[in-house]
């Protein structure tokens, strides 16, 4: 094996390692009522890692996110598409991947303990998710969401000027996540069916980040921002919602 799979290889299981156990989606509870968090402002720091002292940047893209799943211990609410990034400012120029840059499904955990800063999760992956801005004044007092009756799927809506149900902003999964298990990930750096069997095993589960962020301003920011919890308004449907 090459001196760059190894790299590669090492990283894989440096994140795995990191954020401690996966969970699947399925076996969390859906939450109660949808509620909303409005990132008011991308939000984002930089932090030197491991022993060649290499810069690692946490971003997390601005606009609501919405409760998604909830455990005993608190509530996930999901960032907009691809709205968790973690990537090397020096390769931001290359292909995205786990040794270079990377952006995810996933969001903030909110303990219910107040007292608690909140973490970031993300849904793991082997390739980087096309990440959507949102548009300029999107956020939790401007949209609403449109539960499927038969797949429990929400769909989420910004409100037009009336007051109906505008376009769709964004799909939230509320029985799975946005990732398909058993995601190939024997391409790239990493090869063998060994590897990429035991990558798979964890493609599409959630990974929550056993300490809050490093950075004391940023994790001011995740709670100034979670304390400010808003319901969003929930709205019927008596057919499936299309699927898009």
């Amino acid at each position: 094996m090459s001196l760059v799979k190894k790299i590669a290889l090492s990283l894989v299981f440096f994140y795995l390692a990191g954020c401690a156990s996966g969970v699947k989606p399925n076996n969390l509870n859906a939450p109660e009522k949808i509620s909303c968090i409005n990132f008011a402002e991308r939000e984002s720091y930089q932090i030197k890692r491991g022993l060649l002292d290499i810069v690692w940047e946490t971003r997390l893209e601005r606009g609501p996110y919405i409760s998604e799943k909830v455990d005993a211990e608190g509530a996930y609410f999901r960032a907009p598409q691809g709205g968790v990034y973690f990537g090397r400012p020096d390769m931001a120029s290359r292909p995205s991947g786990l040794g270079s840059h990377m952006t995810y499904e996933g969001g903030i955990y909110v303990p219910h303990d107040a007292n608690k800063t909140p973490r970031i999760y993300t849904y793991f992956s082997t390739q980087a998710v096309p990440p959507v801005v949102p548009e300029e004044g999107l956020n939790c007092s401007n949209i609403g969401v449109v539960r499927d009756p038969v797949t429990a799927k929400l769909e989420v809506y910004k409100y037009a000027g009336s007051g109906a149900l505008g376009g769709v902003v964004g799909k939230r999964l509320a029985g799975s996540g946005g990732i398909t298990y058993g995601q190939a990930a024997a391409g790239g750096l990493i090869g063998g069916a060994i590897v990429a069997g035991l990558i798979n095993m964890d493609v599409g589960k959630i990974f929550l980040n056993p300490s809050p962020p490093e950075d004391d301003s940023f994790a001011a920011k995740l709670r100034l921002y979670s304390a400010a919890v808003t319901e969003i308004k929930e709205s019927s449907s008596d057919e499936p919602l299309n699927q898009k």
